[in-house]
Parts: structure tokens; C-alpha cells; sequence
């Protein structure tokens, strides 16, 4: 067994208004250290971005078919995404120290959310990740991460630059490469998909030290390669 490990959940929705909420929960096993992780990332359609951050120990997400499910009662959240794509999954990077696995279960679903009794219904998507190597080991520079989903359809694009290069792109569930992908587009030759992307606001942004990892206890332990890492969400 290797002395690091995290299996990692992103689930989100997106109503029709345009409120948005992003969820998190996390396990990580470092030599002797376990922490989890469980976190909520909430933006109403004319409001600043909240997050709000629990360590205690959360059950994962449950899979029933095509629906998943999963409550952090730190959070009082709760929610469900009904999957309307198909599954799909991909080994992003292996080496002798290690691999990370992706699994994406509803690259487009209908989600509903309840937060503190507030309940937020839309299109979601919901992923896995799971590495037994440890971040600052892995040859990378730049990474761009992400998905366009629709009522009709949706595509998930990993754009993983530097010394170890991976491009991925799934259109409703399938592979679809070879594809270029840059801030303002997704084009894959396969099926003539071909995604703009407008400028947009940032949910998050910031050194991830201070962003994303700024609750867990016992963070300035992690190199600096990590905690000065540039998040754009």
C-alpha cells in the first residue's frame, strides 16, 4: 500500500436562473495522516460566490442505477443527479509511483440540491477522482478541466499539459479525440463537435493553498509546489 491517497467527488447544478452550487467531499490518506473533506460552493444568479467547509467524516456519494446520491449533515446539504448521458472513465496519468482514474457518472443530469432548505433543481454533473500518486510527483504544468452541458447535449474536455501530455474529450459520454482545446474553444474532428466558450466570471480564484485547501488542518505541511498551484474556477 503507497503512503498517499485521494479519492476525490465533484458534483454540481446549475438552475435555469442561474444559481449555481458546487459540491465537494473528499478522502486523503498521506503516510500516517487521514483527513476528510466535505465542501459547498454556492452562487445565486446576481450574488458573490460562499463556500462553507466541513472535516468530519461524510459517507460517499451511493449509486443506484443511473441516479447518485449523497448528504453531508455538516452541511445540511443534500442531493441527487439523475444521469441522461452515459457513463464514461479514463486513466489520466500512469507512472511506476502511481496512477489517477476518472470516472465520470452523470457527464449530464437533472440535479436537485437542498441546501438548509433551500432546494436548487437544473442540469448537473457529477465525478470521480482517485490517486494513489502524489500531486507534486505528477509532470504538470497547466491543466484545464471541464464540461458544457446542455438539454440535449454535453462534452468534458482534460486538457493536461507539460512534461506528460493527455487530451481528452467526451461527448455525451464517449471518447471522441483527437481534439484542440484552448480557453476559448473545444474542437474535436470526430462527430465536427466544436464548443465556443465565452468570457466568463470567476466562481474562485487564487493560489489553491489559500482557495480550495485553506481549511484542511496541517496544509503548510504540503510542498509549495501545491499550495502556490493557480486555481481558475
Amino acid at each position: 500500500m503507497g503512503v498517499f491517497l485521494l479519492s476525490k467527488w465533484y458534483m454540481d447544478c446549475v438552475s435555469e436562473e442561474g444559481e449555481v452550487v458546487v459540491l465537494y467531499t473528499a478522502r486523503l490518506r498521506w503516510h500516517a495522516v487521514t483527513l476528510h473533506y466535505a465542501s459547498l460552493l454556492v452562487r445565486s444568479a446576481d450574488g458573490e460566490p460562499r463556500t462553507e467547509t466541513s472535516m468530519r467524516a461524510t459517507s460517499e456519494p451511493e449509486i443506484a442505477g443511473d441516479a447518485l446520491s449523497w448528504s453531508a449533515p455538516a452541511l445540511d446539504v443534500a442531493g441527487t443527479w439523475s444521469s441522461l448521458a452515459a457513463p464514461s472513465r479514463a486513466t489520466v496519468y500512469e507512472s511506476p509511483e502511481g496512477k489517477v482514474e476518472w470516472q465520470c457518472f452523470g457527464a449530464r443530469a437533472r440535479a436537485e440540491i437542498t441546501h438548509r432548505g433551500r432546494v436548487v433543481r437544473g442540469l448537473g454533473y457529477a465525478e470521480r477522482l482517485d490517486l494513489d500518486v502524489e500531486p507534486w510527483r505528477m509532470p504538470i504544468d497547466q491543466l484545464r478541466w471541464g464540461r458544457f452541458v446542455g438539454e440535449r447535449s454535453s462534452l468534458v474536455w482534460i486538457d493536461w499539459r507539460g512534461a506528460h501530455e493527455k487530451h481528452l474529450v467526451f461527448h455525451d459520454g464517449a471518447a471522441i479525440g483527437p481534439a484542440s482545446i484552448d480557453e476559448r474553444a473545444v474542437v474535436a474532428e470526430r462527430d465536427g463537435v466544436r464548443l465556443a466558450i465565452e468570457p466568463g466570471g470567476a466562481l474562485r480564484r487564487g493560489a489553491i493553498g489559500g482557495t480550495a485547501l485553506a481549511q484542511v488542518p496541517g496544509i503548510e505541511r504540503f510542498p509549495a509546489r501545491i499550495l502556490a498551484l493557480d486555481e481558475q474556477k
